[in-house]
């Protein structure tokens, strides 16, 4: 799907991978079931999008070597093999179902210090990239950093690539890093690389609601909500 194509379609994301792995009775780090429970990830995905969903994100939100601890090879072969689970799963639907590559916030709380994380963030984008996804989402994120850097380096070399990066907000609009997201929607209309902006995890639907309904959104960009 290009840009112009999700500019004029509503869609509907899946919900949680890892909770509901669990509730499904499955122990352990969800990421690693790409390796050796295929069966489960791609099953997982194919209820959501039996359920309804048309756009479904790879089982790789803590797919990083701290997270994992283990070496980027690993990773990789994680991140290759969830991207082709979840396009396995989406060919069985009649309809167009979008997959997002799914990269989760590489945080200080992992242990990660800041040109450590961006270039593990570069790795993770070319394993993506390279073995063919069109669509990268950076989730759960407390502030852009150096995000828009990496956005340019993307798009220079895949300017095709619809970029999307989502914020975990408290009720108040605040990220862990204290930042509030009316700031980060203004700061999100003056990256030219960005494609999509939204918010993720951290409040319910209600909360989520009513933030973006007090606050002009940037009409330059592709809006997503995927709330608790």
């Amino acid at each position: 799907m290009q840009k112009e194509e999700l500019k004029q379609s509503k869609l509907i994301c899946d919900g949680a991978f890892g909770t509901y792995f669990s509730a499904l009775g499955y122990h352990g780090l969800p990421e690693l079931a790409n390796l050796d429970a295929k069966e489960v990830v791609k099953r997982i995905h194919s209820e959501y999008i039996s359920a309804g969903a048309r756009l479904i994100r790879t089982n790789t939100f803590a797919a990083n070597t701290k997270a994992l601890n283990t070496d980027f090879v690993t990773i990789a072969t994680v991140l290759r093999e969830a991207l082709e689970i979840a396009r396995s799963a989406a060919a069985e639907c009649e309809e167009q179902v979008v997959i997002a590559a799914d990269i989760g916030a590489l945080e200080e709380t992992l242990g990660y210090r800041e040109e450590e994380a961006f270039e593990e963030y570069q790795s993770i984008v070319n394993t993506f990239l390279n073995a063919g996804a069109e669509l990268l989402l950076f989730e759960t994120m407390s502030e852009f950093g150096r995000l828009p850097e990496l956005f340019e380096q993307i798009k220079s070399k895949y300017p095709e690539t619809i970029i999307m990066v989502q914020f975990a907000i408290n009720q108040h609009g605040y990220t862990e890093k204290g930042i509030g997201y009316r700031k980060l929607l203004m700061e999100a209309s003056t990256i030219p690389n960005l494609d999509v902006v939204g918010f993720n995890c951290g409040v319910g639907p209600g909360h989520l609601f009513r933030l973006l309904s007090e606050v002009e959104l940037p009409s330059n960009l592709i809006l997503s909500a995927l709330p608790n």
